[in-house]
């Protein structure tokens, strides 16, 4: 753990990790089964407190959200920006232009008031590096609930691929489009822990995910069955090139929830997710 953050040895996760892993003609082949990889939608440029000491980047980049002219020695283009809960994040539109400011997107991100006021706690953060799959993998791996069952039946050491003998996850998986957002998608699950099949008694949690736009930026919410604690987490997908994606974790808990089972709960999704990269 460094400076209150969580910090997981990627040479501890299996998984779609470097092009050196890959074989050219299946990834080429996977590419193109693909829509455009670069979809409207809002992703993660960095953390606040980094960009804050990138005071030229910050004045090009929120200056041209504020409707300034951008200086034409940067040649950079106009942005809308948002920043959420810690991380810097901008709307990336097809067709922007260099000139004058950028519109208004078309929906701006969901905030967690809690966070904002302090009733729920920065707990930690992750970066996962770079990782071989389409954005919109993820998608369709979130629409695919059925497959939770089996392939996530295994509870591992959260962090990692080892699974805890005799220890399972019984999941029940559900998901759906917002019927007034458009650009949302629900992914719901109700978990609980077993022991040699037989269910431990107040150890489940119930998750809401919410998925924007591409995939870009997800939202999960546990809500503990003991004491109805709280975690929040987020996970960002940014392009890096059309089949690598640049993916981080950021989250918060309530104060009755202490920072190892918090651990504990993202650490496992984390494994989790890494089993789907694998695939």
């Amino acid at each position: 753990m460094m400076n209150g953050a969580v910090w997981a040895p990627l040479q501890a996760l299996s998984g779609r990790r470097g092009p050196k892993d890959l074989n050219p003609w299946v990834e080429s082949a996977r590419e193109a089964s693909y829509p455009p990889p670069y979809p409207e939608g809002w992703y993660v440029v960095g953390r606040s407190t980094d960009i804050r000491e990138r005071p030229t980047f910050v004045q090009c980049v929120v200056g041209q959200a504020n409707g300034e002219r951008p200086d034409p020695r940067h040649r950079t283009r106009s942005w809308a920006v948002e920043e959420l809960h810690g991380w810097v994040l901008v709307y990336h539109r097809l067709g922007a232009s260099v000139d004058g400011p950028a519109p208004e997107p078309p929906y701006r991100l969901q905030r967690v008031p809690e966070i904002e006021d302090g009733d729920l706690v920065w707990g930690g953060e992750h970066d996962a590096g770079l990782v071989q799959m389409h954005l919109l993998e993820f998608l369709e791996n979130s629409a695919d609930f059925q497959h939770f069952a089996r392939i996530h039946e295994r509870l591992r050491v959260p962090w990692t691929e080892i699974p805890v003998p005799g220890m399972t996850l019984h999941h029940e998986a559900t998901w759906r489009r917002d019927e007034n957002e458009k650009h949302v998608c629900w992914f719901g699950n109700d978990a609980n822990l077993e022991f040699r099949g037989k269910a431990i008694k107040g150890s489940g949690a119930h998750a809401d995910v919410r998925i924007e736009g591409p995939g870009s930026f997800i939202r999960f919410d546990f809500t503990l069955t003991r004491g109805r604690g709280r975690v929040v987490l987020y996970q960002s997908h940014t392009p890096i090139s059309p089949m690598t994606q640049r993916v981080r974790f950021r989250w918060f808990s309530g104060r009755n929830v202490p920072k190892p089972l918090a651990s504990f709960i993202v650490g496992n999704w984390v494994s989790q997710w890494r089993q789907d990269i694998g695939i």
